[in-house]
């Protein structure tokens, strides 16, 4: 029995120390960051202040888990808030565990052609002062196919024609990976948007640029393809549609980073 007792106390305190010890491996980190980060987001409530608010629903099935070894041990989530199926805003948050940073970022860029409000634990928290993306003809787009399964391969085919670069802090420049497949499909309605997606750009599988592409009804009452583009870091960005330049951002000051009155801004907690 004496043995027994040792035994049973040998494995509690091994349990013990198990629970106790710091996340050793990645797979641990991105689980214990995936569960911080829907905390974190609900958190926030948003509503879109164009000519009346209206406020935003949050979308809790993650569009994207992710990581990137590029810069150190960091893993985030992708998070979406809609109005009607359309993304108003997008969320990157993200728990890094070193080499250098050792803290919880929450990301947002807003995706809506109005100023947009956010609120945390009752105060307001956020609130860009210009909307958040401007569409553009996408150049020698198809007509708009007449079903979703169509337009969803046209998106995909348009999606192809850009390319994004960026050049971090320190001067280093690199190019970013397109995923294939959008990260948020939205359900469209009529007249604008009737159908929609949203690519990204990474690095790792960490989103560093959007893509917005929508079927929007034009003055005329006809239907073409539209594009748009966000940041998802203060870096130096280019992106290209079928090598011209189509779009380009400087570095972003980190005073206006953390000002909280950008269509791109960043919240960083210990």
């Amino acid at each position: 029995m004496r043995s027994v007792r040792i035994a049973l106390i040998l494995v509690a305190l091994h349990a013990e120390a198990l629970a106790q010890a710091p996340l050793a491996s990645e797979s641990a980190r991105a689980i214990e960051a995936a569960k911080i980060a829907v905390k974190a987001a609900e958190e926030y409530k948003f509503s879109r202040e164009g000519k009346s608010s209206v406020p935003l629903t949050f979308e809790p099935k993650p569009l994207l888990q992710w990581s990137n070894p590029v810069v150190g041990s960091i893993h985030g989530t992708v998070f979406v808030w809609t109005d009607k199926g359309r993304p108003e805003v997008v969320a990157s948050i993200y728990k890094w565990y070193g080499p250098k940073n050792f803290h919880l970022g929450v990301e947002f860029h807003s995706l809506s052609t109005d100023p947009i409000r956010a609120e945390r634990l009752g105060q307001v928290a956020w609130s860009p002062r210009k909307p958040g993306l401007a569409f553009a003809p996408v150049p020698n787009a198809p007509a708009v196919a007449d079903s979703a399964a169509k337009r969803l391969s046209q998106m995909r085919t348009i999606a192809e024609q850009f390319n994004a670069v960026e050049k971090d802090h320190d001067g280093v420049t690199r190019e970013l990976r397109r995923l294939t497949q959008p990260v948020y499909r939205n359900p469209g309605s009529d007249p604008t948007p009737l159908d929609g997606a949203l690519f990204t750009f990474v690095l790792g599988t960490d989103p560093e640029v959007f893509l917005l592409l929508e079927a929007r009804r034009r003055a005329d009452g006809t239907l073409g393809w539209d594009y748009a583009l966000t940041r998802m870091n203060s870096v130096q960005i280019r992106v290209t549609h079928q090598g011209r330049e189509v779009w380009s951002l400087p570095v972003m000051p980190w005073d206006v980073v953390f000002g909280h009155v950008e269509p791109y801004t960043v919240f960083m907690f210990n």
